[in-house]
């Protein structure tokens, strides 16, 4: 959790700022940024530039630089502008847009909403084989139904690949789509403790004697 607010509050501060820690933004740290391998070489050659609220350990740089990699790529857009003359680039996050600044079309939302929850449904039923569920369905739409519980399942399925993002390519504007169906309140105290809240309260559900696991 606190690599992805360090991540996530880096590329915030570079679109306010227009800058990359000490550096303008330029088609060189778009083009770095967009590979995961790159992106790790840019934060190792770039590291003691890093503004310090955003800097993560020297031994957490390449997990630091696959999660930088993937939010850019998910989140983020570049357009250009001139200013003063000159090109720039500028960060934008746009939820509702494909990663060029276009609109999404309601199919390719739809397409991100089924993808999210073949993510969710994989993420309960790992939980379910946990906790010692042994029906071959968990009960995925009494679970999506609960208003409740439904949130706990896509904040539990977000961290879940918010530690695959750490360690090689995620599932994209899936993980995204979470990512927004999170309420803003959890979005903007998104915490380790939060998380793990979540996921006991779940694993309490499907342990429940009187559960209907019928999907």
């Amino acid at each position: 959790m606190e690599l992805h607010q360090k991540a996530f509050g880096f590329l915030l501060e570079c679109r306010t700022s227009g800058h990359a820690g000490s550096y303008s933004f330029d088609e060189a740290t778009v083009t770095a940024w967009r590979n995961p391998d790159s992106c790790i070489g840019w934060i190792t050659r770039n590291y003691d530039q890093l503004p310090a609220a955003f800097r993560p350990a020297r031994d957490q740089i390449s997990a630091f630089g696959q999660l930088l990699s993937s939010l850019f790529a998910t989140s983020f857009s570049v357009s250009k502008t001139m200013r003063e003359g000159k090109v720039r680039l500028q960060v934008r996050a746009l939820p509702t847009r494909r990663l060029d600044g276009s609109k999404k079309s309601d199919q390719a939302k739809a397409k991100e909403r089924k993808a999210a929850d073949a993510l969710r449904r994989h993420a309960l039923e790992a939980l379910a084989t946990e906790s010692g569920t042994t029906s071959p369905s968990v009960g995925f739409s009494n679970v999506i139904g609960d208003l409740a519980r439904s949130s706990d399942l896509t904040l539990w399925t977000y961290a879940v690949q918010l530690v695959n993002r750490t360690r090689f390519g995620s599932q994209g504007l899936a993980v995204y789509r979470l990512w927004l169906d999170l309420s803003e309140k959890t979005r903007r105290n998104l915490s380790a403790d939060l998380v793990w809240r979540a996921r006991e309260r779940l694993l309490q559900h499907l342990n429940l004697p009187d559960q209907t696991l019928s999907s």
